[in-house]
């Protein structure tokens, strides 16, 4: 088990269970682990990941991978749907998967976008254009890519790498 900030929160990530999400804690705080204990008893949340994709086969297929492994999952088809979604929602989102060549706007396009309500989002880009990986090169790390078709494990070794979580499945990674 391991944790880390993400954003506003504390997220716990666990090699037996779901990662969790607690906004009960901020910089400032000092806690014992007793209170800590306590607090996260009461206060998980799933982790949120934001899907964006224009293939329906390969959002249904990422959505159904994270959320076996416990994630909040939201989807949408296309970025400005998404954006829409969060504007009305207030969600926080703890890391965006985004196809990057989408049209109306790319997934680099989005991720700057949702970059500026989530600072360090981190953001894991897919494509069936190996190429497009350096489409994204403008975006700060932690900035992952898998090549379309991907193999759920190349997925959620990226979704790991991405969220900073130790001892992920051994497959190629792509961070850039």
């Amino acid at each position: 088990m391991f944790a880390r900030a993400a954003l506003d929160a504390l997220v716990i990530m666990s090699q037996v269970g779901p990662p969790l999400r607690s906004p009960l804690l901020s910089d400032d705080m000092h806690w014992t682990l007793e209170e800590l204990i306590g607090a996260f008893r009461c206060s998980f949340v799933p982790v949120q990941v934001l899907v964006v994709d224009d293939d329906v086969t390969s959002r249904a297929a990422t959505r159904r991978t994270l959320e076996h492994l416990g994630y909040s999952v939201i989807v949408a088809e296309q970025s400005a749907g998404a954006l829409r979604l969060l504007e009305g929602s207030h969600t926080p989102i703890d890391l965006l998967v985004a196809e990057v060549g989408m049209p109306e706007m790319s997934g680099p396009g989005l991720a700057q976008a949702l970059r500026e309500w989530f600072p360090s989002l981190p953001v894991v880009f897919v494509s069936a254009d190996f190429a497009d990986r350096h489409r994204c090169g403008d975006i700060a790390p932690p900035v992952w890519f898998v090549p379309k078709p991907f193999l759920p494990a190349e997925l959620i070794a990226a979704v790991h790498g991405a969220l900073g979580v130790p001892h992920g499945p051994a497959v190629p990674q792509h961070a850039l």
